[in-house]
């Protein structure tokens, strides 16, 4: 697995940032699973609705944008709700879904896994991980 941070972000360190998606991800699949993929967090101003978003170009390549306005609680719980779309991609369990246009988002089964999971994996994070 291979990560990369891009953008600047003065709440969360790249190392933090990339022991929390080591984590995540420990959380949600098996290392057979992610142990061949490549993750790049970018941290910028979004200007759009999204605190943060997925993309991606096949099921190796991951890239993550991430609002760094936010504050580091947010910032690591949308991280974590996008590792979950990470696992759903990798799974083939996102059917065909668009955010962007899809009328019903917050029902969306894709969704309603992230969001719920995203709360859980963070409070484990920082239970594991007290400074």
């Amino acid at each position: 697995m291979k990560i990369m941070i891009a953008g600047k972000n003065k709440k969360i360190s790249r190392k933090e940032t990339k022991n929390l998606i080591k984590f995540y991800l420990h959380l949600l699949m098996k290392k057979s699973e992610y142990k061949k993929i490549n993750i790049t967090v970018t941290f910028s101003k979004i200007n759009n609705d999204f605190l943060g978003y997925l993309q991606s170009e096949d099921s190796k390549n991951f890239y993550i944008h991430i609002d760094s306005n936010m504050s580091k609680k947010k910032q690591m719980r949308i991280i974590a709700h996008e590792l979950v779309h990470v696992k759903q991609y990798i799974r083939d369990e996102l059917e065909s879904y668009s955010p962007i246009t899809d009328e019903n988002y917050w029902d969306h089964p894709a969704e309603v896994e992230a969001f719920g999971r995203s709360v859980g994996m963070y409070a484990k994070y920082v239970g594991t991980h007290v400074p």
